[in-house]
């Protein structure tokens, strides 16, 4: 089946009946899909954060691809639930393969362990249903590119210096506050003698889906 999209998003959600190892349904449109998994082993993926888990997560992915030709740069694993399940982040990225230098990032190509033939970049988890549209989205994809470019520092709580703050961009000036961090740089004041304001900005991400990605 033919893909136009480079990406794919599966909504996990689950059935109480025993059946085969995955059922997939994929919406008419063609643009999302929902993986049902069995109650238990649902539970214990919210639970246990179970896409942090390699050898889990690495088998949920090749069960994937035996329903899906290997046409994707991300696939998106959006959870089927209204509130995010405690303990969990927002969202998460991890890279599968990079082949792209300059960045900070050794090249790379784990995509065989996927299921993939070497198409597949990265596995996004989201936690909320909402959080395609009204989450951090744009923050998972940039994480992709953008975590080790540049040195950054940023403040752990708000109070406490941290020296290496990658992978988000902390204290990093720009023509925006940043989908990782970062402030507006025109908003900068030299108060003299070290001292300096700025428009409040977030060290880890700004604006959620709304800011755009900056010119850097």
């Amino acid at each position: 089946m033919k893909k136009q999209l480079p990406a794919i998003l599966l909504i996990l959600t689950f059935f109480t009946l025993n059946a085969q190892k995955y059922t997939i349904e994929i919406h008419t449109d063609n643009r999302a899909a929902s993986l049902l998994m069995p109650s238990t082993e649902y539970n214990s993926w919210k639970a246990n954060d179970e896409f942090k888990n390699k050898a889990i997560r690495e088998a949920l992915f090749k069960e994937i691809y035996k329903k899906f030709d290997d046409e994707f740069d991300f696939i998106f694993l959006i959870l089927n639930e209204d509130n995010k399940p405690s303990k969990l982040p927002d969202g998460e990225l991890i890279q599968v393969a990079n082949s792209v230098s300059g960045i900070g990032l050794n090249i790379f190509d784990d995509s065989s362990n996927y299921g993939s033939s070497g198409n597949l970049k990265a596995v996004i988890h989201l936690t909320k249903r909402i959080y395609l549209l009204g989450g951090p989205t744009l923050q998972e994809l940039l994480h992709n590119w953008a975590n080790f470019g540049i040195p950054t520092e940023g403040t752990d709580d708000g109070t406490n210096f941290v020296n290496n703050y990658q992978p988000h961009w902390g204290f990093t000036g720009g023509n925006i506050k940043g989908q990782l961090g970062g402030f507006k740089q025109s908003t900068l004041i030299d108060k003299g003698a070290g001292s300096y304001s700025v428009e409040p900005f977030g060290n880890n991400e700004n604006e959620g889906y709304l800011g755009p990605y900056s010119q850097l």
